[in-house]
């Protein structure tokens, strides 16, 4: 018996692969992997060169994992954070700043009720 009869279909050895039993040209493959590689890598230039305007320049990184403020100048960012996320972050950061900025009267508590 021939090794040809292995198969239930001709299947060329350079041109053509058997996936799940459906014949697949690698031509059309290899078109279609590369341009899903091209795409992934034109969004990851897009989100790290694009900035959205969140009162605070925000830079994002691969190989962060939380929101990190610098000196109140710069917000760095995990790459996968969306717009929406980043927004919020910030607003918080910055409600949080302002609260801490505002000074408490010596000697007083924050259930203390003011002296008259």
């Amino acid at each position: 018996m021939s090794a040809a009869g292995a198969y239930p279909r001709a299947v060329h050895l350079i041109s053509d692969l058997d996936i799940a039993g459906h014949p697949v040209n690698t031509a059309v493959l290899s078109v279609f992997l590369a341009f899903l590689l091209a795409w992934i890598a034109a969004y990851l230039v897009y989100k790290m060169f694009w900035h959205s305007d969140f009162g605070l320049p925000v830079r994002r990184r691969l190989l962060c994992t939380r929101m990190k403020i610098q000196r109140d100048q710069m917000a760095v960012v995990p790459l996968w954070w969306s717009d929406l996320q980043i927004q919020r972050a910030v607003s918080a950061h910055w409600k949080n700043s302002l609260r801490s900025t505002v000074a408490r009267a010596p000697g007083r508590d924050r259930g203390d009720a003011p002296a008259r």
